[in-house]
């Protein structure tokens, strides 16, 4: 009413005004749009191949369906799915690893997947003590999250490693198979995948018996879409699922299903 008398009683002249003023407000018809996701292969957790695309993107359903939020799905190469969502083409990417304070700058859900990292060797290749003074002198693919860890530079410093790095896990993977590194550090649940997916001799990987460190994966979300206002929101149903043990369920179904899949092919 206060606007209507602002521009008269004249109603052509109110819509006109309204019109105006939501064109001076840039996310007015974007927030109207579904919430664009982007999601990249991230096997055991995410994979264009699987049903529904894997466990995470079914919880992520979940999640948006109880708070009434359309949304649409894109797949992409890892670098340019990350890219898209920090340059604002999409508004959130789907799962991606806390890789360090500055190496991607979206604004993170709470921790969706929590997983060790164990080192991995190709099944035919030398049999692995779990001491990791082993690693001496080989070429270890690894997320670029190791630059964060001192301890593991220090480590890797002082036994003369080389450390090949990707923001991806299935580029670590790539590069075991290639034998582009003789060794791979990988979330225990990909290396798992790695395991039954893999071609030939890399069908078995062997696994040692000591964790470097805990991978953290979560959603993203651009610092400026629309949509980032609902991210308390899904952080509370994330805490929901939490609670009553769904998330979990969830995840291990899921990936078991996936898992049992590919080892069938």
């Amino acid at each position: 009413m206060m606007f209507a008398f602002f521009l008269g009683h004249d109603p052509k002249k109110f819509v006109q005004g309204f019109v105006i003023l939501l064109s001076l407000v840039p996310w007015a018809a974007k927030a109207q749009e579904p919430l664009s996701i982007t999601a990249f292969d991230l096997p055991p957790y995410i994979s264009s191949q699987a049903e529904g695309g894997g466990p995470v993107l079914d919880v992520l359903d979940r999640i948006l369906r109880r708070l009434n939020i359309a949304y649409s799905i894109d797949f992409l190469p890892n670098n340019r799915a990350v890219r898209s969502v920090m340059e604002g083409s999409h508004d959130m990417i789907a799962l991606v690893p806390m890789v360090g304070p500055h190496a991607v700058d979206l604004d993170f859900t709470d921790v969706l997947v929590v997983s060790k990292n164990y080192v991995f060797f190709r099944a035919d290749g030398p049999v692995y003590s779990g001491n990791l003074k082993q690693l001496a002198a080989k070429r270890v693919g690894g997320l670029q999250a190791w630059r964060h860890d001192r301890d593991f530079q220090e480590f890797a410093a002082a036994n003369n490693v080389t450390l090949l790095e990707s923001r991806s896990p299935l580029t670590i993977v790539k590069l075991l198979q290639l034998q582009r590194v003789d060794a791979a550090i990988m979330p225990e649940d990909v290396g798992r995948w790695a395991a039954v997916a893999g071609p030939g001799e890399f069908r078995a990987i062997a696994r040692s018996q000591h964790y470097m460190d805990i991978s953290h994966l979560a959603m993203g979300m651009n610092w400026d879409s629309p949509f980032a206002e609902y991210l308390w929101d899904i952080n509370a149903e994330i805490d929901n699922l939490k609670r009553s043990g769904e998330l979990r369920l969830i995840l291990e179904t899921g990936m078991a299903q996936f898992l049992a899949a590919q080892s069938d092919d």
